[in-house]
């Protein structure tokens, strides 16, 4: 027995237990980001602080280039447009039930005060341009406003201004004078100018209600009731739409904030540690700044028939998609990896959850803006540029074309590329709310609104950026965002489209 080797009591170690990969999720590699070397080493702060320089120097030149021309036209455009609505919506409002026109604004005082208020807003920041006083003239005589209505003829007088905007001045004295009783008379030249401009269907507010009042032409004077009852119909069916989805949305935030979602329904956006904040950043900006270029680029190649409607979807893609592509290229294995890492494929919870998700969003986005326009009072005729642009607001293909940008293509492109990569991916790597600034800033410039639109879009992508980190998903902010801009482009074409 002495001879004999002691024995263990230890069972013999099994053999390692390969995983089945058939069942376990499938894992993201990035060991080694996929790409071009172009932009030197990855990491470089220098390349990330030049790629944000360069990307706004081409905002900024952009800016003051281009906006110095289209702005001005833009702008003139607007106020135009605003003006001529409201007197429209005025001379028909009587479709509207009497006790809901204080719901609406719609009652004497509310138009008054909003009116002159605009009125003292641009005058006092010259936003206000010439080409738009004489439809001004109109619509303050029309709301009772006859002192400053008579500064905004006298503005007229004193400006440089073209031949057609001269000779609507004219004209436009003349019919205040025959709403008053006068009988003043345009000049022969007016007149033929006049009957030119009715020819070339060019004519506009104060020509209309020139030959519907003074000349007494029946038929002009059907077809601006019925372009007024339009608007009204819509705008009453649009307001009442944007009410219903405030009470209701508003209903799903105080119904997260009693009974918040658990487990599996809350959870941190993922996204690969392995991207370091240099990196991203350069990346980003770099990509920013060939996505300009080839809006560029489309701007000036798509020539067709309707091509400020069609280039500007095309201008809208590239601008998404460029950058898009490029960072998923170099920082993914594959679209898929891409898909899961940002919650979009599998949805991380079930449907019932993303349509609460969807509605707590839409209430954020909604009780902001409120509060938002209430501080922003003062500012209100800048909101009037970036709301009313000259496409998307006559014609059925271009509000079409228009609303499929807002609904369909920036949401998606949007929430993917500041949410999805760049806050994403600094928010690995630094506070969370520093991230959220930091992209909500990228995101509001990138917009190019007056200064009073860069502070709503800011806004606007704070909520995206927290709708992401709850959830884990850019799901809900991509539906909150496209629902969003949904009923504020309904109401921008429900009270200021002449399309019938």
């Amino acid at each position: 027995m002495d001879h004999l080797p002691p024995s263990s009591s230890e069972p013999p170690p099994l053999p390692e237990r390969v995983p089945d990969r058939g069942v376990l999720e499938p894992t993201i590699s990035l060991e080694k980001p996929r790409g071009l070397h172009w932009l030197g080493r990855p990491g470089s702060w220098r390349l990330a602080i030049l790629a944000v320089v360069i990307w706004a120097a081409i905002i900024g030149l952009n800016h003051i280039i281009v906006g110095e021309v289209a702005g001005g036209n833009a702008r003139t455009f607007a106020f135009t447009r605003f003006a001529s609505s409201v007197v429209l919506v005025l001379d028909q409002r009587h479709h509207v039930p009497e006790e809901m026109l204080p719901l609406l604004g719609l009652d004497d005082d509310s138009v008054r005060e909003e009116v002159a208020k605009i009125f003292d807003q641009a005058i006092a920041a010259d936003r206000l341009p010439p080409e738009a006083l004489p439809e001004w003239v109109i619509l303050l005589d029309r709301v009772g406003d006859q002192e400053r209505s008579a500064h905004a003829l006298e503005a007229v007088t004193l400006a440089e201004v073209s031949d057609d905007v001269r000779q609507q001045e004219e004209l436009t004295g003349v019919l205040l004078d025959h709403r008053a009783g006068g009988s003043g008379q345009l000049a022969a030249r007016t007149e033929v100018w006049l009957d030119q401009r009715i020819a070339e269907e060019t004519w506009e507010l104060p020509e209309w209600l020139y030959v519907a009042e003074v000349r007494n032409d029946q038929p002009t004077a059907d077809w601006l009731a019925q372009r007024g009852r339009n608007i009204v119909q819509r705008g009453l069916a649009a307001d009442l739409g944007y009410m219903l989805f405030f009470v209701v949305s508003m209903l799903a935030v105080v119904l997260m904030m009693a009974r918040r979602p658990s487990g599996s329904c809350f959870r941190q956006s993922v996204l690969p540690d392995r991207w370091s904040s240099a990196a991203l950043t350069s990346r980003f900006f770099y990509a920013e700044v060939v996505a300009l270029f080839a809006v560029v680029v489309v701007a000036l190649v798509v020539t067709v028939p309707m091509g400020e409607s069609v280039a500007s979807v095309f201008s809208m893609f590239a601008f998404l998609a460029v950058p898009i592509w490029m960072l998923g290229y170099r920082f993914f294995p594959g679209p898929r990896a891409m898909a899961r890492a940002m919650g979009l494929s599998p949805m991380p919870f079930p449907a019932a959850r993303l349509v609460l998700f969807t509605l707590w969003g839409v209430g954020l986005l909604l009780g902001l803006a409120a509060l938002s326009a209430w501080i922003l009072a003062p500012f209100t005729s800048e909101l009037i540029e970036d709301t009313l642009t000259p496409t998307g607001l006559d014609w059925p293909g271009a509000i079409l074309i228009e609303a499929f940008i807002a609904v369909v293509l920036a949401p998606i492109g949007e929430e993917i590329l500041f949410r999805g990569f760049l806050y994403g991916g600094l928010s690995r790597k630094m506070n969370a709310f520093a991230a959220m600034a930091i992209s909500s800033l990228v995101f509001a410039v990138s917009h190019q609104y007056s200064l009073t639109g860069l502070v709503f879009v800011f806004i606007y992508g704070l909520v995206f950026c927290w709708l992401y980190k709850r959830t884990g998903s850019l799901w809900p902010g991509i539906l909150a965002h496209g629902l969003y801009n949904g009923l504020i482009t309904w109401q921008g074409v429900a009270w200021y489209s002449f399309h019938g």
